[in-house]
């Protein structure tokens, strides 16, 4: 019983530390998206397979509503890295409350 109790501990421990070097992060989905931008004389206009893009776009949930936040090219990758380390920290979170 001890044994399994100081085993558990100790991945209590390791994860708990894992939990604290995961950085900065940041929730959500990234995606491409295409539109047309509704002028009457603009190409997307006159040409129904021309559309504006891409633009990349994260899209996370707040108070229960989609909203939606054009990325700017520079910072795709970032994004993308960050939302990742979310993802790390809610598996890590997952193992931290499975060990309590």
């Amino acid at each position: 019983m001890r044994e399994k109790l100081r085993e558990l501990e100790e991945r209590r421990k390791r994860v708990g530390e894992r939990l604290t070097d995961v950085g900065d992060m940041r929730q959500g989905s990234v995606y491409e998206r295409f539109s047309k931008c509704g002028k009457g004389g603009c190409r997307c206009a006159s040409d129904e397979n021309y559309l504006h893009g891409p633009k990349v776009t994260l899209t996370k949930k707040v108070n229960g509503k989609t909203v939606l936040r054009t990325i700017p090219k520079e910072a795709v990758e970032l994004t993308k890295g960050q939302i990742g380390k979310f993802q790390e920290f809610r598996r890590l979170s997952q193992a931290f409350l499975a060990v309590n």
